[in-house]
């Protein structure tokens, strides 16, 4: 019982918070941003359409640090609204960049506006034209000011051209600026290295392809270039996220880490690719990261003290209807020690993805699922742990000669987290047993399998907490973890 004791401990320590939740009602929801916040907890944005007043409206949600949701709110007109980015500030409110469409000429606009600690609404700006203006991300610097990115049909010399503009710390507009020629050119990220904007994305202005990889560092009083480099070939490459590699990794070669999806170069039709530079953006290597006749794509990354992580999608289908989330782990030198998929049958992709306070390695991850949760699309949060495992899914594996001919049986637990818990079972030649125990050790049920297959309920009569089931058959036992939470699984 005392060995049995501290493997529950080692195992409550490492996974305590490993998990997997959707929020959502009967239509569409998608998380676009997640970030850890100070109280153990995590703030998300998005949008939804099943609820608010509009087509669809922002959507920010604030969770603990089990995803329990602490509250929610939608953010709105009677047209179309959608959450792009958070982020956390100093008083403990939130600030948030959307998409604001306009009803007059059908036209969507910049959208920005802070709230207090419990989602209230204190300011809003809009910017924009007469035409489409499209934000991706939003970054702010050492003084408080914010810098969006992304693109403009009304403003520049092209069909879509790169725009980027600065605020203060209350939203007014401190500059704006286009980049880009007569073809389409966007941003799709930035990061502030203090008070400098390194804002990456595409471009059909320049470059050898029908899109380059383009990233420029800015002025801060300005906006005006600083430095600018393009990379590609015959075929598509864009940044979707940009990271510097020296904050953590104090050991390697300073300079940044672009990550995006390349169709020039790779072993599929798209390729996730991370393309290492220096300071001044001279190459240092690139990697493909996929398998053959795969595609995927990299959507985000964060440095972690081991390496990187990126944040993204695989297995897209031909017609696009299918993939599952993609989380891949790299290395200061560029190699993968890991990869994980997390999904169904349908379509599931991760949007983004911030480390967890007071964890080594421990990540939080946005993005929708359509495999799971209650609508066509469900916001996700998966929050993992540094080999990016959440145990939402651990199947049991026999041992090589287990008692009563098991070889072939397997029982599963999915979600393991909810107000009660389905075990399911396939191929059990013999009654199985499994004991149950708390997180202190001790043990509180127990529970037989019938010879067969099929499906039992647990939890509904238990208190709220973390327990561990071990089948009493096995040599050396695999607990499985569950968390009872009375809060439902899916959460609107």
């Amino acid at each position: 019982m005392k060995k049995l004791f501290i493997l529950l401990i080692i195992i409550a320590t490492s996974y305590l918070n490993a998990w997997t939740r959707t929020y959502g009602g009967n239509g569409d929801e998608e998380g676009r941003c997640v970030k850890s916040t100070l109280d153990g907890g995590y703030i998300a944005v998005g949008y939804s359409n099943s609820y608010g007043t509009g087509e669809a409206d922002v959507m920010l949600i604030k969770t603990d640090s089990l995803g329990a949701k602490e509250w929610c709110r939608y953010y709105g007109s009677n047209e179309a609204e959608k959450g792009v980015a958070v982020i956390p500030v100093k008083n403990g409110g939130y600030v948030v960049l959307a998409q604001k469409f306009r009803l007059g000429n059908g036209a969507w606009d910049a959208w920005l506006f802070k709230t207090d600690s419990i989602g209230k609404m204190l300011w809003e700006k809009t910017f924009g034209g007469e035409c489409n203006d499209i934000v991706n991300a939003l970054g702010v610097d050492t003084l408080g000011n914010f810098v969006a990115v992304g693109h403009t049909e009304s403003y520049g010399s092209g069909g879509l051209d790169a725009w980027a503009f600065k605020t203060d710390s209350r939203g007014n507009l401190l500059w704006e600026k286009t980049f880009g020629d007569s073809k389409d050119d966007w941003f799709n990220t930035v990061y502030m290295l203090g008070s400098i904007p390194l804002v990456a994305g595409g471009t059909k202005s320049y470059g050898k392809g029908e899109s380059d990889m383009w990233w420029l560092s800015l002025h801060p009083k300005t906006g005006d270039v600083f430095m600018e480099k393009l990379w590609g070939d015959k075929e598509w490459d864009e940044v979707y996220s940009v990271i510097p590699t020296s904050r953590l990794l104090s050991k390697i070669v300073p300079g940044y880490l672009f990550v995006g999806v390349s169709t020039s170069w790779g072993v599929g039709d798209e390729n996730m690719i991370a393309y290492r530079t220096d300071t001044t953006f001279n190459y240092l290597y690139r990697r493909f990261i996929g398998e053959n006749n795969i595609d995927d794509r990299g959507y985000m990354i964060k440095e972690y003290p081991q390496g990187y992580y990126i944040v993204g999608i695989t297995n897209i289908t031909e017609d696009k209807n299918s993939g599952d989330l993609w989380l891949v782990a790299l290395t200061s030198s560029g190699s993968s020690p890991w990869k994980k998929t997390y999904g169904g049958s349908k379509r599931d992709v991760g949007n983004s993805i911030d480390l967890v306070t007071g964890t080594i390695g421990g990540a939080i991850i946005t993005g929708y699922t359509e495999s799971f949760g209650k609508g066509g699309k469900d916001l996700w949060l998966l929050r993992v742990d540094s080999k990016g495992d959440t145990l939402a899914h651990a199947p049991w594996k026999p041992p090589d000669n287990p008692p009563n001919d098991t070889t072939k049986a397997k029982w599963t637990i999915y979600p393991n987290i909810g107000s009660y818990i389905n075990l399911k079972y396939t191929a059990l030649a013999a009654p199985l047993n499994i004991e149950v125990f708390d997180l202190l050790g001790c043990r509180v049920d127990e529970l037989t399998l019938p010879k067969g297959s099929g499906s039992t309920m647990w939890g509904a009569n238990m208190a709220s907490g973390i327990y561990f089931f071990i089948p009493k058959s096995q040599k050396s036992p695999q607990p499985l973890k569950v968390v009872i939470s009375k809060d439902s699984f899916s959460e609107n």
